[in-house]
């Protein structure tokens, strides 16, 4: 019983409600200006009846009514007429005289202005009262008597009386009732009809896209297709079909990325659980071999415990400083601070920090620049994480007594930091997932980094609007990061 309810049934209910108004007011109208337009036509034909019935039967003798002859005159015209009523009236609106039954005639006044402006010539087509009706007003013919000089009374002819009332209802019953009223309702069932086929036609897309929205609905907002949609129509319908297929494409891909992101969690708290079990357990169990062997271990012997424990204690500590930074990127709980800065400038500052690092490496850390002073915008102390994670990545990759360099290029709209280190390549298939949480590249044995580095540097060249690429070069690897130009 959905289609109760459904649209096309709503617009066709008002279609049937708006054909039938039309109809009671089409007919009101048009049986009121055919009523009219008899009316006139009667006044027309019979405009000089009352003059010629004072003239044709002598009503007028010496100047005076002939009141004989005038009541004859009134039953044989109504006889040979009887659509027609005939009245006497003084000059003050009196009805005089009527021929017909006195109880049928329920004024005893007639009102003169009608009857003055028909003899003056002011109305062509007025309408007089009707003495046999407290309200009806109807078309008259009218002269006075005896003379238009010396006046007594007006000779006033109702031309469509009680009896033609009578008349015209019954031939309105049986012809208008079959052929007008017929004609009509066949014209508001052809439009009827008409409507609901255009109204059918015109919801076709709407009962199309409700059908695509609630098969969306119904599959989990997991299976939609733009195919079905392709609409070239400019109208609201139109629109409504592009803005749903642009949301339901919106839901379809934040609903993936959710399965992503909640795929990714189960793979980082499972990874998290296996890292940080790694040097949890190797720093208690020096720790416990230190606490149970104390007093056969030699100085020397505990000093090593120690220190293997601090190491341990202190990679755990880095892991959960890089975990605690990645998850407040993920979550951007703080927005970065941007300001403008000297990109050449912190580069020195940076290459200074890791330079002992290097050494102790057996590698040189160098800068290459070019001439321009260019400005970036930036968080400064994020950056400078970024840069950190990069030097740190590059030199414990980088092969012995190589160079780790530090390149600085700028153009009119971005200024470019690469880090450069001699070393293995990187295979193509491991760069798309490098900068993955934990994530280490297959031919790496270093497993003192949880590989949190590089993916601490994503998350935050992203919230700078920044951003970060890596490419082989034939003897190492040249990780890139650029940012805007401040002007």
């Amino acid at each position: 019983m959905r289609w109760i309810h459904s649209l096309y049934t709503r617009l066709a209910v008002g279609l049937v409600g708006l054909l039938f108004v039309i109809g009671v007011v089409y007919t009101a109208l048009n049986s009121y200006a055919t009523q009219r337009y008899v009316a006139q036509l009667d006044q027309d034909l019979n405009r000089s009846l009352a003059q010629n019935l004072v003239a044709d039967k002598n009503l007028v003798e010496q100047g005076k009514l002939n009141e004989s002859a005038l009541k004859a005159t009134f039953s044989q015209y109504m006889v040979v007429n009887p659509s027609i009523e005939i009245y006497l009236l003084d000059l003050k609106d009196e009805i005089l005289s009527y021929p017909g039954d006195p109880k049928a005639v329920m004024r005893s006044h007639v009102s003169l202005n009608p009857i003055q402006a028909f003899l003056n010539g002011l109305e062509k087509y007025p309408l007089g009262d009707d003495p046999r009706s407290h309200s009806k007003q109807k078309a008259f013919s009218v002269t006075p008597v005896p003379t238009g000089e010396a006046p007594e009374g007006y000779l006033y002819v109702v031309l469509r009386g009680k009896q033609y009332d009578v008349l015209e209802s019954m031939a309105f019953q049986g012809f208008w009732a079959r052929a007008g009223l017929w004609s009509m309702g066949l014209s508001l069932i052809l439009g009827l009809l008409a409507g609901l086929a255009i109204f059918y036609w015109l919801t076709k897309r709407l009962r199309r896209l409700a059908g695509r929205m609630e098969a969306f609905s119904a599959s989990d907002f997991t299976q939609w297709s733009d195919e079905a949609m392709m609409s070239d129509k400019a109208d609201e319908i139109g629109q409504i079909e592009q803005i749903f297929s642009r949301m339901a494409a919106r839901i379809q891909s934040q609903l993936t990325e959710l399965t992503e992101k909640d795929n990714q969690r189960r793979q980082l708290v499972a990874q998290i659980s296996h890292d940080l079990r790694t040097p949890l357990a190797s720093m208690l169990g020096y720790v416990e071999s230190l606490k149970l062997k104390r007093d056969v271990l030699s100085d020397a012997q505990q000093r090593e415990f120690l220190d293997v424990a601090y190491t341990q204690g202190q990679r755990l500590s880095n892991m959960i400083d890089s975990l605690f930074v990645l998850s407040s990127l993920e979550a951007r709980e703080v927005p970065p601070q941007l300001e403008p800065f000297m990109p050449l400038e912190l580069l020195y500052d940076v290459r200074q920090k890791h330079l002992i690092q290097a050494q102790d490496s057996g590698l040189k850390l160098e800068i290459e620049h070019d001439e321009s002073n260019a400005f970036a915008l930036a968080d400064l102390s994020l950056f400078e994480r970024v840069l950190d994670n990069l030097i740190d990545n590059a030199v414990v990759h980088a092969s012995s007594d190589s160079t780790v360099i530090l390149r600085l290029l700028s153009d009119a709209s971005r200024v470019i930091i690469e880090v450069e280190n001699r070393g293995m390549p990187i295979p193509e298939a491991d760069q798309d997932a490098l900068f993955d949480p934990f994530f280490r590249a297959s031919q790496t044995a270093d497993k003192r980094h949880a590989g949190l580095g590089l993916a601490i540097c994503k998350r935050i060249m992203d919230n700078l609007g920044g951003s970060i690429s890596l490419r082989n070069v034939p003897d190492g690897v040249v990780f890139s990061v650029g940012l805007k130009v401040y002007p």
